[in-house]
């Protein structure tokens, strides 16, 4: 079951990057940017989707928070 997170309540800098750091199909293309985002959790993973700043297509991407030693 989907859980929908606040996305308004991550801090400025996480927001910034998870709206620049995209991949989009349809443009075939990195970092275009993000619109409509819409933050949430599915089967214990952390997802965030919106649509593609540039065609509008629809973009989907996991969260994975890496640990550096």
């Amino acid at each position: 079951m989907k859980q929908v997170l606040d996305f308004c309540s991550l801090d400025e800098v996480e927001r910034k990057i998870f709206l620049e750091d995209t991949w989009c199909d349809k443009c075939s293309e990195a970092d275009l940017g993000m619109i409509n985002p819409e933050l949430y959790i599915e089967d214990a993973r952390k997802f965030i989707s919106g649509n593609c700043a540039v065609c509008g297509t629809k973009c989907i991407s996991e969260i994975v928070v890496k640990i550096v030693d």
